[in-house]
């Protein structure tokens, strides 16, 4: 007996359930925030997040979440499909509070950092010689969810 290890089939697996969401196909919830509906797959929202895992144990298709920022729900569901989050100052609070809200502490903790790096927005940065001045509103940051090792089955 022979074990195979294929260490990318979990990305290439995502990666066909974030084009599925995209599309709408095959998803099988449905939730509505400010007006706006966002289709997934139920196994991929309870795998990411406590509040979906336990939501879904009564069997719900159509969730009306308490959330009132759907810019940062699109951010936190991207992060959920392809373990990319990305982040700005005019978006981390909206990150940080969906995160919370569906108790995702590794985005909470995310948006916490980049809060403590980042000067207000509109704070003027330094700039180093030949580069032109900005302001950190146009800085992003995104972060990638390091890929756990799989183990080979046996």
């Amino acid at each position: 007996m022979a074990a195979m290890d294929f260490p990318q089939h979990s990305h290439q697996v995502l990666e066909q359930l974030n084009q599925q969401r995209q599309l709408g196909l095959l998803c099988d919830c449905t939730f509505v925030v400010d007006g706006i509906d966002f289709k997934a797959h139920k196994a991929v929202l309870a795998a990411c997040s406590e509040y979906f895992r336990m939501l879904f144990v009564d069997q719900k298709d159509v969730v009306h979440l308490d959330i009132s920022n759907a810019a940062g729900l699109e951010q936190v569901l991207e992060f959920m499909y392809t373990a990319k989050l990305t982040l700005s100052p005019e978006n981390v609070e909206d990150v940080m509070a969906v995160g919370s809200f569906l108790q995702m502490q590794e985005v909470v903790d995310a948006c916490s950092t980049l809060r403590a790096l980042s000067p207000p927005v509109g704070l003027e940065i330094p700039t180093v010689a030949g580069q032109e001045k900005t302001t950190n509103s146009r800085h992003k940051m995104e972060l990638e969810a390091p890929r756990e090792q799989e183990e080979p089955i046996s």
